[in-house]
């Protein structure tokens, strides 16, 4: 209950601004499970996937802070390119000097973080990795996509 009501309240409150990685939230966390594992009477060395996994397969469903932070970040995301409010437009810029950086003609967000190595880490990038891992894609219609220069000019293909 505790964990719950006041622990993840409290561990969710600054995460969606960060981009913490899933090792960074491993390692955050880590303290907290060594401590509340053995008071739900579950050995500490308890496999994760045990630990996180669902109830109808036997797991305990508890909330990892990784997908819990990432899902706020994702809301917050969404609502504020919703309601183009000035963050949302902070929002929109970056995305579109994350186009232009992957030089893509398709939708950056819409593709594998993997390819572009070149591009920086940073909190869109996390939220991509994020996505991208989850296989979620979006429908932006106004997001900025580079025209081609000349008549005949093609994209490289990936």
């Amino acid at each position: 209950m505790s964990y719950i009501q006041y622990l993840l309240p409290k561990l969710r409150f600054q995460p969606p601004v960060l981009s913490l990685t899933k090792k960074q939230c491993d390692k955050l966390v880590s303290p907290i499970h060594m401590a509340l594992l053995p008071k739900l009477h579950v050995n500490r060395n308890t496999s994760r996937s045990i630990i996180f996994g669902p109830e109808r397969l036997g797991g305990l469903s508890l909330l990892h802070i990784y997908v819990v932070t990432n899902i706020d970040k994702l809301q917050l995301f969404l609502g504020h390119l919703r309601i183009r409010d000035r963050t949302g437009n902070l929002i929109h810029i970056d995305l579109t000097y994350l186009q232009l950086l992957s030089g893509s003609e398709i939708f950056v967000m819409n593709q594998d973080p993997s390819i572009y190595s070149w591009i920086d880490t940073g909190w869109l990038h996390s939220l991509w990795v994020f996505t991208s891992y989850h296989s979620l894609t979006f429908h932006y219609p106004e997001q900025w996509l580079p025209p081609r220069s000349r008549h005949n000019d093609s994209f490289k293909p990936l």
